[in-house]
């Protein structure tokens, strides 16, 4: 794809692209505020819906109290109470019930009236049938009859459920004269209100229900008036699932809810809940979200119109400003076509001074430094493919990023096999934890300036490496060369072994004057251990007044071997690890290699020779002495007649 394409393309799609976002902003600003209005309605709905039955309930208890408040009905349950006569008793039961009949054809809701006396024994009741006596019997035994207000004389008992559209609900109020208590005025209502408020659909659309949410007696939650048909095995309540909202309208809380909820059929819903906490009833006002984003889906629809004609437009415009704004690119294009298939001095032509010309001057410059440092990545390509030191570039991440065939070459493995495992696979096990510790130091921009360590050949055996490496801690880049060793370790090794067996003490000390190696001889002559001396100047074992003289002949020595102011028949003083001084007479032998001038130092105590001497020159005194004595003794006697 040219950059006229691409350039018509970017244009285009940035004007689609503007247009996307401010139609998603729009879409979204729009959908949220529907959405905030679709909520705010359901919750008016349902505040109107919980003050509709608060009204209702109210209703029922002031005619509980204004049935209660019939000062017959009291003064003819006080009489009955006081008299011990039956036919008075009978005759007042009779004048109550007549009073309830009363009350009970004037008001239309009651199902049942009934009157208890103190002692909770039924004095008279009427009803419009045997269902509302039953529910008030159960009224009256259930503990859930809660009291609507502690401190009212009429208190709400409970509610059954007889039909989808047949409920009862019953209150109880107090009967008393002149502060005496008589008794219990029990009222069972018939709750067809409770359904036609939950059957108003007015202002719910197609999909909308408003359910009431009730306790039973048997304690069990039961939701009225359920608009659709109930699935099979669907649970309408799920009441022991705490982020349900019927379950929360259960604990008394109040909400809205639009996001993930479903209702008993299954479908998405928004809805709004409230609740009565006199009597332990919910309001729940619903509605499907597929019918609230039928407005969403059409506003939706006229956005991607729009923004279809807009498309339109702006392709066209696109592909006109791509075409003329893409012409001196593509003259670059071609210019660096042409390097790239190998004409490095091909170069653009400046046809302006505009940015188009400043870029075709810098693409020039750009061209000549590619073509200089293309010369020189071909020498260093050519210098790391021919070179005889094994040449890598690792990461701290603990792999190979490239090898040379020198590499390849000394360890026998492919260059896949030592790119594709981490380097320290390769180490001997006894060199990974030293070689870990080296690449950490490397992570810290520490240089490696001498490191040996084994690494394990394709055929099983392994080789010395001695490692020199550099860390680059921008990039995390690891430049190091290796140098296979294995051969001077034989010969080291075969050196030692000779050192070991020669009766002198043996030191070699390399250009700097530090100790490579040495036998045991001299670690004993010198009172040191072998290891306590690698790597050490040999300054250490020079007296204090001689040690500068040292020095100095010992780098005129490493300079010129062939001058010789040390060797055999010269004595030399030492000093030992306690301070001692011993004498000793050295012998020097030069030993070139690729890093310099080796010393290799032959060193004999002369102690003990000193010693002998010394005891000789004692004994040839003596022996002097005692001649002189003999001849003294001899001429004496010669001389005597």
């Amino acid at each position: 794809m040219d950059i006229r394409t691409k350039l018509v393309f970017a244009l285009v799609g940035v004007a689609l692209g503007s247009m996307l976002a401010l139609g998603t902003f729009t879409y979204r600003s729009a959908r949220e505020l529907l959405k905030e209005n679709a909520l705010e309605q359901l919750e008016g709905l349902a505040e109107t819906k919980k003050e509709g039955l608060g009204h209702i309930l109210s209703g029922w208890v002031d005619r509980s109290h204004l049935i209660a408040s019939r000062t017959q009905l009291r003064l003819s349950l006080r009489e009955r109470a006081r008299t011990d006569s039956e036919e008075a008793r009978t005759e007042a039961g009779t004048s109550i019930e007549r009073i309830l009949a009363d009350a009970l054809h004037s008001v239309e809701t009651v199902e049942l009236l009934a009157v208890h006396d103190r002692e909770g024994r039924l004095v008279a009741s009427v009803s419009r049938g045997p269902q509302a006596e039953e529910a008030a019997i159960r009224f009256r035994e259930s503990a859930l009859g809660a009291a609507y207000d502690a401190d009212a004389p009429t208190r709400y008992q409970g509610i059954e459920v007889l039909g989808e559209k047949r409920l009862l609900v019953g209150f109880a109020a107090d009967l008393e004269l002149e502060g005496d208590p008589l008794g219990t005025l029990q009222v069972v209502f018939d709750g067809r209100e409770v359904v036609e408020l939950a059957g108003n659909l007015e202002g719910l659309g197609e999909t909308g229900e408003t359910m009431v949410l009730v306790r039973e007696l048997d304690g069990m939650p039961r939701l009225l008036h359920l608009r659709y048909p109930r699935p099979a095995r669907q649970p309408v309540l799920q009441i022991d699932d705490p982020d349900d909202p019927l379950a929360r309208v259960w604990t008394g809380e109040e909400g809205r809810y639009w996001k993930d909820v479903v209702d008993y059929r299954g479908e998405p819903v928004w809805m709004a809940t409230r609740v009565l906490p006199e009597i332990g009833w919910g309001v729940i006002v619903k509605f499907d979200e597929a019918e609230e984003n039928v407005s969403v889906d059409a506003f939706r629809r006229n956005l991607i119109s729009l923004g279809l004609s807009l498309a339109a437009f702006a392709v066209l415009l696109g592909t006109v400003l791509g075409f003329r704004f893409s012409r001196p690119i593509l003259r670059l294009a071609a210019v660096a076509g042409r390097i790239r298939e190998g004409a490095l001095d091909a170069r653009a032509e400046v046809g302006s001074e505009d940015e188009i010309g400043l870029f075709a001057r810098t693409f020039n410059e750009m061209a000549e430094e590619l073509e200089r440092q293309l010369g020189l990545l071909r020498e260093y390509q050519k210098f790391f493919d021919v070179s005889l030191d094994m040449l890598c570039i690792a990461g701290t991440d603990g792999y190979f990023k490239r090898v040379n065939p020198e590499f390849v070459r000394t360890l026998g493995w492919t260059e896949e096999d030592l790119l594709s495992q981490p380097f320290t696979d390769f180490v001997h096990p006894e060199d990974v934890e030293a070689t870990h510790r080296e690449v950490e130091k490397l992570s810290q921009g520490i240089p490696t300036i001498s490191f040996e360590n084994r690494y394990r050949c394709a055929d099983g055996t392994y080789k010395h490496l001695l490692w020199t490496s550099h860390p680059d801690l921008e990039t995390g880049t690891l430049y190091a060369i290796a140098r296979d060793i294995t051969e001077l370790k034989r010969v080291q090794e075969r050196f030692q072994l000779a050192l070991e067996s020669s009766p002198s003490a043996m030191v070699l000390v390399d250009s700097e004057g530090r100790i490579e190696l040495l036998n045991r001889a001299a670690g004993e002559l010198f009172g040191y251990e072998p290891a306590e001396l690698i790597g050490r100047s040999v300054d250490v074992l020079v007296p204090d007044d001689v040690r500068e003289r040292h020095a100095e002949l010992r780098r005129a020595y490493t300079e010129d071997p062939t001058a010789r102011p040390m060797g055999h028949g010269h004595e030399f003083r030492a000093r030992r690890k306690d301070g001692t001084i011993v004498v000793v007479e050295i012998g020097l032998s030069p030993i070139r290699t690729v890093t310099g001038v080796h010393i290799l130092s032959s060193i004999v105590d002369l102690s003990r020779q000193k010693a002998a001497e010394m005891k000789i020159e004692v004994l040839a005194s003596r022996i002097d002495t005692l001649t002189r004595q003999l001849e003294a003794a001899h001429a004496k006697l010669r001389a005597q007649p």
